[in-house]
């Protein structure tokens, strides 16, 4: 999941589809998590508030990322360059 949060975020500036396609992918894998969760999973003791505090973390190096590489994509003047 945190995979595809950080090339979504990290493409989007050069590439705006990356929006719809992320809030595709995380509809149908909530609604699948959503569904295993309540037919097939056990409920399980092991996770804690440390999970959560690990995952909010992560985006911080995820928006520095979306920042960097939207900086290289505006900034770049032949990156969509056409010669005609």
């Amino acid at each position: 999941m945190f995979t595809f949060i950080f090339v979504c975020l990290a493409y989007s500036a050069g590439m705006p589809f990356m929006y719809p396609i992320g809030t595709v992918y995380f509809f149908v894998t909530y609604w699948f998590d959503k569904v295993c969760l309540m037919r097939f999973y056990q409920k399980t003791m092991v996770f804690n508030e440390e999970l959560p505090i690990q995952s909010t973390q992560l985006f911080k190096y995820a928006i520095m990322i979306h920042i960097v590489f939207a900086a290289f994509m505006y900034t770049t003047s032949n990156l969509l360059y056409n010669s005609n």
